[in-house]
């Protein structure tokens, strides 16, 4: 399983969609809440000219309407990706006039074959 199904296996239970980079819904469709996803990756540990290992920065964000409390929601997300085996993540607030956004930031690590 990639780290990408890891996450999205364990925020989809507390936020039932889950998609990466934009979600755009189909036409009629107006979730109340819903997540997107991005990560920029860096080869760590190079031996012999090669990587062995890459290192994930995640970004989930969180989006909702205003006016509902997202305490119990925000939580539950961070020990979910904890518990998915990424870095507990810092949760950055970016909210709008339009909305509520929560920006959840970690890391996830994979090792890489010999080649």
């Amino acid at each position: 399983m990639s780290l990408n199904e890891i996450l999205v296996a364990a925020v989809e239970p507390i936020v039932p969609t889950v998609r990466p980079d934009r979600y755009q819904p189909a036409p009629g469709e107006e979730p109340n809440e819903y997540c997107t996803y991005n990560r920029t990756e860096f080869p760590r540990l190079h031996a012999g000219g090669a990587p062995r290992r890459m290192v994930y920065l995640y970004q989930l964000h969180y989006y909702l309407p205003l006016g509902v409390n997202p305490e119990a929601t925000l939580t539950a997300i961070s020990k979910a990706i904890f518990y998915a085996g990424f870095t507990y993540p810092d949760t950055v607030p970016a909210s709008d006039a339009d909305g509520q956004h929560w920006v959840f930031e970690f890391e996830g690590k994979e090792a890489l074959g010999d080649g």
